[in-house]
């Protein structure tokens, strides 16, 4: 395992679904176990990639009970813990916390705009009922709320927050822009804090170096990925097919529903993701096959 939390390379799996639309635990079994054995670090549950909001409070402890199991002790088992509600999340954090998860990742969400003070409160409340270290997912182009420097140092310091999930592009940000954002989170989070960057196209165009990278074509292409990761003599190789597959994603209408179409052309058995996600066109998931051929 890695020494300090929220650091590597973390795949970010989808919850493979059954013709019912439940979860198939075992079909996330399959996806998980070899994952070490390719040089992935950590494993992420239940976040984007993995629907994660989508799933009922049993079928979320036990879809990270299943990722424990998977992982053996080889690797970290970490879960998202996105919910619509305060209790709802705290709620999540214990389960996560009981199933044998070694940290939580929360994105903030409100049907109304947040600020600071919202997010504080929230953070340091998970924090107040579970001992998990626990990494902010921020997504200001989905969520509307991009964390500050100076929210980032308070939750350090006055809560268990011990990393970062940033995107690797937004619109009207260059590299240079990328370089000093990351500099301020550096300076905010002090030693030990883990940096990470999110966005595959982004992730695959030589980003300044972090802490981690979390992406979900991770589970899909483990080998690829730690080929890039590690910039081993594999990795120009590796970084075209991966790149690839992420522009063919890109293309799609719905992302999870080109995740799970990639999962299906790789072997994996499942439907797709659960509405209000559209699955993949026939056109699209085409395309999809044919980029990981």
């Amino acid at each position: 395992m890695t020494a300090s939390p929220f650091t590597g390379l973390i795949a970010y799996p989808i919850t493979p679904l059954d013709a019912a639309q439940n979860p198939d635990l075992v079909a996330l079994e399959q996806i998980i176990s070899p994952l070490p054995g390719h040089g992935i670090d950590a494993v992420t549950v239940l976040a984007t990639s993995g629907s994660g909001v989508s799933f009922e409070a049993h079928e979320h402890a036990a879809i990270i009970a299943q990722a424990v199991t998977a992982a053996d002790g080889r690797m970290p088992v970490y879960a998202g813990i996105t919910a619509h509600s305060t209790p709802a999340v705290i709620a999540r954090a214990q389960a996560a916390e009981e199933a044998g998860a070694a940290g939580v990742i929360l994105a903030p969400f409100s049907y109304l705009p947040i600020g600071d003070s919202e997010v504080r409160e929230l953070v340091a409340r998970v924090c107040d009922v579970v001992d998990l270290p626990l990494a902010f997912y921020n997504k200001p182009a989905q969520l509307g709320y991009d964390i500050s420097a100076d929210t980032l140092d308070y939750l350090v310091t006055h809560a268990n927050l011990r990393a970062i999930k940033e995107p690797s592009r937004l619109p009207g940000r260059d590299r240079d822009a990328l370089e000093t954002r990351l500099a301020e989170l550096r300076s905010a989070g002090g030693p030990g804090f883990s940096i990470g960057l999110s966005g595959d196209l982004g992730l695959l165009d030589d980003p300044p170096t972090v802490d981690a990278w979390h992406t979900g074509l991770a589970a899909l292409l483990p080998a690829e990925y730690r080929a890039v990761w590690t910039q081993s003599p594999d990795a120009p190789a590796a970084r075209v097919a991966l790149r690839r597959l992420a522009e063919a994603l890109a293309a799609g209408q719905s992302p999870l529903g080109g995740l799970h179409a990639a999962a299906r052309a790789q072997g994996t058995p499942t439907a797709d993701p659960r509405g209000p996600a559209l699955p993949a066109t026939a056109e699209e998931t085409a395309a999809i096959t044919a980029s990981l051929s």
